[in-house]
Parts: structure tokens; C-alpha cells; sequence
């Protein structure tokens, strides 16, 4: 009994000792990380309250009024105050702060700080400048530093997440000193599997602190690849322009660059330059076939719809069918030639209408909803890139601390994802790059272009324009393949997109629509509600909705 004690107290103890510890380790996070900063602040504007009160009990001190040499006194202490701190110029003590930078002092500090605001040499900076002075960034963004910089607003957000990834990787590593410390007995596997993974902490802790630079660099290495791209697949007159460009482009920059020089939001570009182009890459023979197609069925089915409404004009004209038209002619005869006249007069229209008309306007429909279509469509598919992005660089240090459990690799998946996310930027910029190049292609290079069989024959012109076009319009799937090939696994996060974003609409919606039909039922079996139906057209009580009433 007693022995059964012994090993309880044990036990016990042990216990106690590590919730004293960890609970320790608790508090210490808790304090440190959330409270030291606030703290300093208060207590350092705290400590200048302080004396300045005191300096100001000196001088309203009564005692120092009575005497002439504690007048002098206290006189003397004023202007030394003032003077060397800026403190007890005027009778007012708010106004301390103010004077504190004219002060000797202030003065002095600012003598000190010349040197690191103004350093004569800096390898840093001519770091900085020689990448600007080379082209390979804008000035603005190598002297800031970019990546850092612009992931900078989420540093307070990964900073928690990384402070409860410390507390997490610390409570583990004592958990491990104390199996070791108290000889618990484990089963040899395990002891292995503690000893390997001793490393890994430390590698993960390492990891964890870095993260978010590491992020900061890998976004710099984008605007270098994309400088790259434009460098190799751009004129060195247009680099700079061209950079420039895809450096500050927006939303509506994609708009722009679909169009690949031509405005859809212009009529002629829209239902001109571009139907033409895309009618006139067979030949002229496929043009002619086409519209002679296309007016044919126009006459088919524009004249019996025009001819319809003829008896409607003779009906309002019976009682002139027999009175004199002049000239030896009757009303009668008259609308007899005019109904045969018109028949003939809007079937050549129609087939006009249909051979010149329909056919450009059907593809500038098409070519406009397509373009508008897909602008959103690389919109939001950029947008799910960069909210990744976030996620990942936000939540790296709790994905990372899972590194630290054998067998996970939590550190290359990070990695990975992150780049090829980050990639994306520059995979559209390459595509939007080479199909404007090939879109563009002067007619001198076009002439010698690729013609093998059934392709003979094509408008050169026509068909690099036709080709950049599908360059352009297959974007998405295009950055679909390269990030699938840079990494065929890929990330667990859902893509976002329209249907993500009007989801919980579309689910909304849904249910308040059975509600109201629900209720709907109920309310018809009442009076109320059967004659409120029956005013909208719906008769739910009898069976069959009736419709409004006529009058």
C-alpha cells in the first residue's frame, strides 16, 4: 500500500512540476508578445510627466519666492531648463513639447542621427541603385525594397500566428525534456522517432522566423522574371515603356490587352476590322460562300415576316380601292403593284441585310461577350492567385510548425505552392506578351509564315491575327497547364471564382424561395391570401393557376 503511494506521489509531483511549467511558458508568450510594446510606450510618456511636474513643483515652489537669491534661484533654473531641454519656457507646461526641439538637446540628437540618415557610402544603396540603373526594377520599387513592402500590411497577422507557432513548438520541446528528464519508458521506435525529430524543430523554428522575407523575396523574384520576359520577347526601345506597362497594370489593362490593338468599344474595330479579318482568312471564295449563305437565309426568313404585315395595310385602304389615282389609275391597281413591289424591295434588302450586315455583327456580338466574359474571367482567376498568396504567407507559421512531426514535409509544400501561386503573375504577362508579338506580326515577317497542308493558301496577315486572338482567349487554360506542370499536385485551397463568390447568395436564395412557397400554400387556403393570389394570377387553392382576369 504504501509502495502504491510512493509511485502516486511520484506521478503526482511530476505532473505538478510540468503544469507549473508549462503554465509558466503560457504566461511568458502571453506577457511578452502581447504586452511589452504597449507598455514601454506608456511608461516612457509616463516618465516625462513625471518630471516635468517635478520641474514645475520647483518653480511654483513659494519658498523660492521670498528671498531675492531664490528669485535669481529660481530664474537661473528656468533658463537652464529651457535652454538644454525646452522645459519651463513659459508658465503653460503643455507647451514643453514644442519647445523640446529647439532645444540643445533635441539639437545634439539630431547632430548624432546625421550620420545614419545622410551615410556618405553605402553598399546597400548602391546595390539598390545599380539594380535600378540597370532596368531590372523601377527606382521607387528597388529603393523600398517591394516584396517586403507590400506584404507588410499582414506583418501584425502572421506575427500572432507566429508567436502561437513558438509557444506550440516550445511546449513540444519541453514535453520532450521532460520524457527524457523523468526516464519514461517508451517504446524504442518512439525514442528514434524523438531523436529525429529534435532536428527538424529547430529546422521548423527557422523556417517559421524567416517565412515571411522568404515570401518578401520570392515577390521580388517576380517582378525580376517578369523584367526578364519583356526583356527577351520586347524591342530594347519599347523595354522600359513596355515594363512600365505590365508594372502598373490593372483591371481594366486586361481589357485592353484582349483586344490586341483592337477596340471592341469601337463600331468600326468590332464590326469591321475583326469579322472581317476572321471571315477573309480562308480566301475570298469562303467570304462570298458565306454571305451568299447568310443572305439566303435572311430572304427566307425576313420576307414572309415582312409580307405579313401587307394585307394589314390593305385593309386600311378599302374604301379608296375604287376612286381615281390620276393618270388612267385606280387605288386597287396600285396596292395590287405595291404589295408584288414591296415583296421584291425587301427580299433584296433582306438579302443585303444578311450578306453584309448579319455576319459581321453576329461575330462582333460574339468576339464583345467573349472578351467581356473572359476580362472577368482573368480577373477573378488572378484574384483566387493573390488571395492564396495571403493565405500562404499569413498562415505560414502554423502550417510550417507541422514540419516539425516525422514525416510531414510541410516546408517544401509551402514552398512550392507559394511560387507557383506567385508565378501566375508572370505566366499571364509572357502569354499577354507574345499573343499581342504574334497578333502584330509585321506583313513582312507574315508572308513567310507556317503553311503546311489544308492550310495553304490562308491570308498571312489574317491568320497572325487569328493565332494571336486564340493565344489571348486561351489564357486561363494556358496558366491552368504551366502551374499544373510546375507543380502536378496542387494546393488544397478552392479556386475562387463567381460561383464561390454568389454561393451563399445562390443558397439564400434558394431556401427563402421554398419558405415563401411554403407559406405561400398556407396563406391561399385563407381568404385573404386567395384573393391576394388571384390578383397576381395564381390560383394555388383550386389547382391550376388562372391568370389575371379580363375585363
Amino acid at each position: 500500500m504504501i509502495f502504491l503511494l510512493k509511485i502516486y506521489l511520484d506521478y503526482a509531483k511530476k505532473a505538478l512540476i510540468m503544469f507549473f511549467v508549462f503554465a509558466a511558458i503560457i504566461a511568458l508568450f502571453l506577457h511578452f508578445f502581447s504586452n511589452n510594446a504597449t507598455n514601454t510606450s506608456v511608461s516612457f510618456e509616463n516618465q516625462i510627466l513625471r518630471d516635468r511636474q517635478r520641474i514645475y513643483a520647483n518653480i511654483n515652489n513659494p519658498e523660492y519666492q521670498k528671498t531675492p537669491i531664490g528669485k535669481v534661484s529660481l530664474q537661473l533654473y528656468r533658463t537652464f531648463n529651457c535652454a538644454v531641454i525646452g522645459e519651463a519656457c513659459t508658465d503653460n507646461p503643455d507647451d514643453g513639447d514644442k519647445n523640446r526641439t529647439h532645444s540643445l538637446s533635441a539639437s545634439a540628437v539630431n547632430l548624432m542621427l546625421a550620420p545614419y540618415q545622410n551615410p556618405p557610402a553605402s553598399g546597400i544603396g548602391w546595390t539598390y541603385e545599380s539594380l535600378a540603373n540597370a532596368g531590372f526594377a523601377p527606382s521607387t520599387y528597388a529603393a523600398s525594397g517591394l516584396g517586403f513592402t507590400i506584404i507588410r500590411p499582414y506583418m501584425n497577422i502572421w506575427k500572432a500566428l507566429r508567436d502561437s507557432s513558438y509557444l506550440l513548438l516550445v511546449l513540444v520541446i519541453v514535453s520532450i525534456g521532460f520524457l527524457i528528464m523523468f526516464r519514461f519508458k517508451i517504446n524504442p521506435q518512439t525514442v528514434i522517432k524523438i531523436e529525429n525529430a529534435l532536428p527538424k524543430i529547430v529546422i521548423t523554428l527557422i523556417a517559421i522566423t524567416f517565412s515571411f522575407a522568404i515570401a518578401g523575396f520570392m515577390i521580388d523574384l517576380m517582378y525580376l522574371i517578369i523584367a526578364l520576359i519583356v526583356s527577351i520577347l520586347v524591342h530594347p526601345d519599347n523595354f522600359n515603356d513596355t515594363l512600365a506597362y505590365y508594372y502598373t497594370a490593372n483591371p481594366t489593362t486586361t481589357l485592353s490587352l484582349l483586344q490586341s490593338g483592337q477596340s471592341i468599344f469601337n463600331i468600326q474595330s468590332l464590326f469591321f476590322t475583326i469579322p472581317n479579318n476572321l471571315i477573309g482568312i480562308v480566301g475570298k471564295e469562303f467570304d462570298t460562300l458565306l454571305r451568299a449563305i447568310t443572305g439566303g437565309l435572311s430572304v427566307a426568313f425576313l420576307t414572309p415576316t415582312i409580307a405579313g404585315y401587307i394585307p394589314f395595310i390593305s385593309k386600311l385602304l378599302p374604301k379608296l380601292a375604287t376612286q381615281p389615282a390620276g393618270l388612267g389609275f385606280t387605288w386597287d391597281t396600285i396596292q395590287s403593284a405595291a404589295g408584288i413591289g414591296g415583296i421584291l424591295i425587301f427580299s433584296t434588302l433582306s438579302f443585303f441585310l444578311g450578306s453584309l450586315v448579319f455576319p459581321n455583327l453576329i461575330i462582333g456580338v460574339l468576339v464583345f461577350l467573349t472578351t467581356i466574359f473572359l476580362m472577368f474571367r482573368i480577373f477573378f482567376m488572378l484574384l483566387s492567385s493573390y488571395l492564396k498568396i495571403v493565405i500562404f504567407i499569413v498562415v505560414a507559421p502554423l502550417y510550417l510548425s507541422l514540419n516539425a512531426i516525422p514525416g510531414r514535409n510541410t516546408l517544401t509544400s509551402w514552398l512550392k505552392n507559394l511560387f507557383v501561386e506567385i508565378m501566375t503573375f508572370p505566366i499571364v504577362v509572357g502569354i499577354f506578351v507574345l499573343g499581342g508579338m504574334i497578333t502584330k506580326l509585321p506583313a513582312a515577317q507574315s508572308n513567310g509564315i507556317l503553311t503546311p497542308p489544308f492550310m495553304i493558301g490562308l491570308d498571312p496577315d489574317k491568320l497572325s491575327f487569328l493565332l494571336g486572338l486564340m493565344i489571348l482567349f486561351s489564357l486561363p487554360e494556358l496558366v491552368k497547364l504551366s502551374k499544373q506542370l510546375l507543380l502536378p499536385k496542387p494546393s488544397p485551397l478552392p479556386e475562387l471564382g463567381l460561383g464561390g463568390l454568389f454561393g451563399g447568395a445562390t443558397t439564400g436564395l434558394d431556401a427563402g424561395m421554398g419558405t415563401f412557397q411554403k407559406y405561400a400554400t398556407f396563406a391561399s387556403y385563407t381568404s385573404f391570401g386567395s384573393n391576394l393570389m388571384s390578383k397576381i394570377g395564381v390560383n394555388i387553392a383550386g389547382g391550376k393557376p388562372t391568370g389575371p382576369k379580363k375585363p
